[in-house]
């Protein structure tokens, strides 16, 4: 997830470090441990990264509307995306996404360049919606449940959806499942009825 950054490289051209810091939830189950970074932070010019990255338009459906077709499924699910680390930077941007790092208080510091849509910058949501979107527009062939599903029932990590009955639920599920391992590498889905 990180490029080492050599000592040769720390000044050698334009670039930002990202203050970030641990979120402990021990009451979790799976992640106890989460880094929140923060772009919006200002340097001593005054600026911010969030400041000069561009936002991205609105892409995602309204919340509202996406509830509304929530609630008239007999059968309903939940999907929460583990997407954010999952989408590679361009390499002419790693520069403006260092950060420092040591595993252990006993361990020097050392400076990175993270490789990937870091959440707590201005573009994240944005760029994750319209990889998903992206995504589902070249699935469309392949896995004709999902496409609508992830098109119109998504919101920023979460896909909220169901349909009238348990087999076509499941399928909805399976071809959602196939078309994000061909992006993203996890989906934790929950299913409710």
């Amino acid at each position: 997830m990180r490029i080492w950054i050599t000592y040769s490289e720390i000044y050698r051209r334009s670039h930002c470090y990202i203050p970030h810091h641990a979120v402990i939830r021990p009451e979790r189950k799976t992640t106890k441990l989460r880094v929140v970074f923060d772009a919006s932070c200002k340097a001593r010019n005054g600026n911010s990264l969030d400041d000069i990255f561009l936002k991205g338009g609105t892409v995602q459906p309204d919340l509202f509307h996406i509830l509304l077709r929530f609630r008239k499924h007999a059968v309903a699910f939940l999907s929460d995306i583990k997407m954010f680390r999952q989408i590679k930077i361009l390499d002419h941007q790693l520069d403006f996404l260092r950060i420092l790092w040591r595993s252990s208080p006993e361990e020097d510091i050392v400076s990175y360049r993270l490789k990937m849509v870091t959440y707590g910058t201005k573009p994240a949501a944005y760029l994750a919606i319209r990889c998903h979107l992206q995504l589902a527009h070249e699935g469309k062939n392949k896995y004709p449940l999902a496409t609508p599903v992830i098109q119109n029932s998504n919101y920023t990590d979460d896909i909220l959806s169901g349909a009238d009955d348990i087999p076509t639920a499941k399928e909805m599920q399976r071809q959602i499942i196939g078309l994000m391992k061909e992006l993203f590498s996890s989906l934790q889905v929950e299913r409710q009825q």
